[in-house]
């Protein structure tokens, strides 16, 4: 990959940032019912960090200052891997601007896995999209392909249903089921 379509790369995840949040807190969130439970993936534009959880890789000062603004004691003379130690013991979870958002609005979100997006109904439509761009392209040129498909998009997302959408979240809780029972295998076959 150049550095040029790192740099683009770059843009589009930017762009796709402001959309995301844009879309999110004037579409998504004054048209949902009070509670609502919110799920996201880990989409690259998805997880803007207001709080991270510390890590060994963090410098010394870092881990002092995320110590300072969660109000944890420490001495300054510590070592970076006791200043470490402190910073796990405190629990502090990750804070995402995009569940502030929706705690403002009275909704949580609950993300999912990483690298499981087959607990993520929304892929199955966007499998659908895919579908239809590749049984209706022609592949003529760049601007072309680009075009046609955003329409592609427009159109398939248009025809997803109320009865169609309730096939995928029921497809997706039986892969979740499924992976429930794997689980309990794993668990009993290690007890073993």
């Amino acid at each position: 990959m150049t550095i040029k379509n790192l740099l683009e790369e770059k843009i589009l995840v930017k762009e796709k940032d402001i959309l995301f949040c844009m879309l999110f807190t004037e579409q998504l969130l004054p048209n949902l019912e009070n509670p609502s439970i919110i799920i996201l993936d880990n989409a690259s534009y998805h997880p803007k960090l207001i709080q991270r959880i510390p890590a060994t890789t963090w410098r010394k000062e870092e881990l002092q200052s995320f110590l300072k603004a969660n109000n944890i004691a420490y001495n300054s003379n510590m070592l970076k891997m006791e200043l470490y130690a402190l910073a796990k013991d405190a629990q502090v979870t990750q804070t995402y601007e995009i569940d502030e958002l929706a705690n403002e609005w009275g909704h949580k979100v609950l993300r999912l896995p990483p690298y499981h997006c087959q607990f993520n109904p929304t892929e199955l439509v966007w499998a659908k999209c895919k579908l239809f761009y590749n049984q209706h392209s022609d592949r003529d040129g760049y601007m072309v392909m680009i075009r046609f498909w955003q329409c592609g998009q427009v159109y398939t997302l248009s025809r997803v249903n109320a009865k169609e959408w309730r096939h995928y979240t029921n497809h997706v809780e039986k892969e979740m089921e499924f992976f429930w029972v794997l689980e309990i295998i794993w668990k009993e076959c290690r007890r073993h």
